[in-house]
């Protein structure tokens, strides 16, 4: 297959891999042959096709690539720019601690319930359709966002934006099956800085916004225009998610994002029985064969239900520190909500860095290495944000630099190498199967992650307090590096 194809072309080492292996494609006979299935390649609507030129098809490649990266950080900007002001709005709209969480879990909700329905409708349907129909949904929960008055009004837009928001798996199925199954992770992780800086870095530009709607809405109240123009600085950060959509649309609409076609994918992927010599294998070859694949299943159906274990705790870790970190600096030190987004997003941008230099990691470490060392840091952030365990005679100025360098382990480390190690893993454990229909579950399960863990953490923080929260994590994360530990070997060989 043309090394166009592959988003290899797309990074700064001009990689040269195909997106396939070439054994899955049976071998050409001749010269000629081989030039003949290029050309239909070529044109059967994988990245590049189209019978463009080289040149063009890089181009197209690349322009797709950057759409796909877009998505992806738009997605979870959509919860990061709200992140600083969300707090702050479920206050002054008569919420509680409580209440907070089922806010915040209303969103991860909405992507659970349509997470697997986009990536199935994907893997036959295209990925086109699918991406754009889901961004006119997060333009309408944008909409509704700037115009809430009510918890249950938020709690209404939160859930219309998350449905619009759970293209995830779409989006990494795409990348999964246009790069070889060896640079998964590398091309994986790229992905997934763009998903970690919507979410991290966002809330600097979310604070900004807030402060940006402060200005305006004083401004229309002097010139006595409340009547005809309607601000609220708390929910105007939503405003650039709907114009963040609508580009989203724009993007996919335009004839340089080169679409997958799900015919090729489909041989691609079932590709089974071959030809051999002319003679098609023996019946006890068949039978052989079929007691392997079973057997492989079985196994492969035990490392997802693994890897999807592994993406609840991790990603259930984040969500606890998305629900309490504002109120935690905020009720502990008085810091501004704002000051708050700007130490996260702050912590965010390196943790963009260190997702950017997976090429780097993976040439001295594995996946399973990346996935408990990821782990052990997340769990050392954890443990510097239980306050029993401080001196009494420690400063407030001392907890803040404490809660600073928790906030940092986790999101500038911790959380982005962990977890995306373990989407690697989970890509690469799962063999030949469809990947659209994988990862939207796999996305899936996250979000389940993200409605449980934040109601747990209001729940607990309201009845006990954040000590409890962070102990609980401890505990969650220590349990899980004993058991990769002990079967690392296992882990090990899923993955190759």
């Amino acid at each position: 297959m043309s090394t166009s194809s592959s988003y290899g072309s797309v990074s700064e080492e001009k990689e040269q891999e195909a997106p396939l292996k070439d054994e899955e494609a049976p071998p050409a006979k001749n010269g000629h042959e081989e030039s003949n299935g290029h050309s239909r390649q070529s044109n059967n609507g994988h990245i590049g096709g189209g019978g463009s030129s080289g040149s063009s098809s890089s181009s197209d490649t690349v322009m797709s690539f950057f759409t796909v990266s877009y998505i992806v950080l738009l997605g979870d900007a959509t919860r990061g720019l709200m992140f600083p002001t969300l707090w702050p709005l479920v206050s002054s709209l008569g919420g509680t601690k409580t209440k907070q969480g089922v806010i915040v879990a209303a969103f991860s909700m909405g992507r659970v319930v349509v997470s697997p329905f986009y990536g199935a409708i994907s893997s036959y349907r295209g990925y086109r359709d699918v991406l754009i129909f889901a961004h006119l949904i997060v333009a309408m929960g944008a909409i509704w966002y700037t115009r809430v008055e009510s918890l249950t009004g938020l709690l209404g837009a939160q859930i219309c934006l998350g449905l619009g928001c759970g293209t995830l798996g779409v989006t990494r199925s795409y990348v999964a099956e246009s790069v070889p199954k060896h640079q998964r992770t590398i091309y994986l992780g790229r992905l997934t800085a763009m998903q970690y800086a919507g979410f991290t870095t966002t809330p600097f530009l979310g604070s900004l916004m807030f402060h940006l709607g402060t200005y305006l809405e004083t401004k229309i109240l002097e010139g006595g225009w409340e009547g005809y123009v309607s601000i609220d600085a708390l929910s105007f950060p939503a405003t650039l998610i709907f114009f963040g959509a609508i580009l989203a649309c724009v993007l996919l609409m335009l004839p340089t994002f080169v679409e997958l076609a799900p015919e090729r994918r489909t041989k691609l992927q079932n590709r089974g029985t071959k030809i051999v010599n002319g003679h098609a294998p023996a019946a006890s070859s068949l039978a052989a064969a079929a007691a392997i694949s079973r057997g492989t299943r079985r196994r492969e159906d035990m490392f997802a239900g693994v890897g999807l274990i592994l993406n609840v705790i991790t990603k259930g870790a984040i969500g606890c520190y998305e629900t309490i970190g504002v109120m935690y600096a905020t009720g502990t030190f008085g810091m501004a909500p704002p000051v708050v987004g700007y130490v996260v997003g702050a912590c965010g941008f390196l943790g963009v860095a260190a997702l950017l230099s997976f090429k780097i990691f993976a040439k001295y470490v594995d996946d399973v290495q990346l996935m408990t060392g990821g782990m052990a840091i997340m769990l050392l952030s954890c443990v510097l944000l239980i306050e029993r365990l401080r001196p009494p005679f420690v400063s407030v100025h001392v907890s803040q630099v404490v809660w600073a360098i928790a906030v940092f382990l986790m999101y500038a480390i911790g959380y982005p190498v962990g977890h995306t190690a373990v989407i690697g893993w989970f890509s690469k454990a799962m063999g030949k199967r469809p990947q659209g229909f994988l990862m939207g579950l796999f996305a899936s399960a996250g979000s389940v992650a993200r409605v449980a863990f934040p109601i747990f953490t209001g729940v607990v923080a309201q009845r006990f307090d954040s000590d409890a929260v962070f102990f609980g994590l401890f505990l969650m994360l220590a349990i899980t590096l004993a058991v990769i530990a002990c079967f690392a070997d296992s882990f090990r060989h899923a993955a190759y």
